[in-house]
């Protein structure tokens, strides 16, 4: 599927968009399956907990195209997630900052990398834009080739920012450590202009109507892949421990919902350090007077299962290394007293961390309150 030139060209810029991938059938599924998704103005959901999308991922389509970008064995972790957007008109438009995704040092698994690179950081991600972006606004900004360069401190009119123009079929790929901006602006005068997210906030402010409007609806799917490397290790350890939210269900769809059972596609290898950590955390959630509750000792007992599985491709910030011997409730017991000191070093790490300067507040964020301040 893909040529020697686009892979040069993949390096080159740090992003692809690939004409018409899915068929229009395929589209409409996806957009089916977003149809579900009604919480509010914002509502992401992870892949693996709608079945219409669970195994989008595993296409072989985008098995073969992260296998030529990435060079190698492939790891997926579950990171696959269905976003939608239910924009109402004036509504204020929201962490449009140019920023890379590319976190995990061997200092900080919370820092980003920012410094310059020769080669292509080791994850890619998949993105898939339901809507039109060429004749609308809604779509990805990218800095192309700014995936090799030291980005400690810039200044956004430092690149030179493409408004990718995808219509729906269409699927982008990205390193993760390529300068991006989600929901880019275009001018209705001329729709092929590109401007900086602090220059789009500072007309949108003023006139929005200035803009090609985004869809109401923006239905967006998103996955991730890496190679067994050591930054994308990190990257992966980083995702697990800073994802995890109480109300999660991964270990569950994992353990009793069979996702375990099932076999990866071949070269594809399964990472599920995110469930590892959703079990720890609920499992001490659980404990009261030093002794495991029923409630938490329900999460433990899947903790063996992960383990067995578990696998790390750097022995920096270890979360598991034991071997799993059995699936009884002693060895769970075993493992969690391993594991909580390996991630009580990390939520150190979080509270150590200094943000990075392109990580602060969005410019719209920044805009607001410059207007209010003036009375706006």
């Amino acid at each position: 599927m893909l040529t020697e030139a686009d892979c040069a060209q993949f390096h080159r810029d740090g992003f692809l968009c690939l004409r018409g991938i899915l068929t229009a059938e395929e589209v409409e599924k996806l957009h089916r399956a977003a149809s579900r998704l009604t919480n509010g103005p914002f509502e992401a959901r992870y892949l693996y907990r709608l079945p219409e999308v669970e195994d989008l991922w595993a296409d072989e389509r985008f098995i073969n195209i992260a296998r030529k970008l990435l060079g190698g064995p492939i790891v997926y972790f579950y990171s696959g997630e269905l976003h939608r957007y239910n924009f109402r008109k004036g509504e204020a438009i929201k962490a449009r900052h140019l920023h890379h995704d590319a976190k995990g040092t061997v200092a900080n698994i919370f820092s980003r990398d920012n410094r310059g690179r020769t080669d292509t950081y080791p994850a890619i991600r998949f993105g898939i834009y339901l809507q039109d972006t060429e004749t609308q606004s809604g779509g990805l900004k990218v800095a192309p080739g700014s995936h090799k360069r030291d980005v400690s401190d810039f200044q956004q009119a430092d690149f030179n920012l493409i408004n990718i123009a995808s219509r729906p079929g269409d699927v982008v790929v990205f390193t993760h450590r390529l300068l991006h901006s989600p929901l880019a602006l275009r001018p209705k005068d001329d729709p092929q202009r590109v401007l900086t997210p602090n220059d789009e906030d500072a007309m949108w402010f003023k006139t929005p109507d200035k803009f090609l409007p985004i869809p109401q609806l923006r239905d967006t799917i998103f996955f991730d892949f890496a190679t067994l490397d050591e930054l994308s290790d990190l990257y992966i350890k980083n995702r697990a421990v800073q994802d995890v939210k109480e109300e999660d269900t991964f270990s569950q769809a994992l353990i009793e919902g069979g996702l375990l059972k099932r076999a990866p596609p071949p070269g594809v290898s399964l990472r599920v350090d995110r469930a590892i950590v959703e079990v720890i955390e609920n499992t001490s959630r659980g404990i009261r007077d030093g002794f495991v509750q029923e409630e938490g000792a329900a999460w433990l007992r899947r903790l063996p299962a992960l383990c067995q599985v578990h696998f790390e491709t750097s022995a920096q910030h270890p979360i598991c290394t034991s071997e799993v011997p059995d699936l009884s409730i002693e060895t769970a017991l075993k493992l969690y007293g391993e594991i909580v000191p390996n991630l009580t070093k990390l939520q150190i790490h979080r509270r150590t961390l200094v943000a990075d300067l392109h990580m602060g507040p969005s410019p719209t964020a920044r805009g607001r309150l410059e207007a209010q301040r003036q009375g706006r």
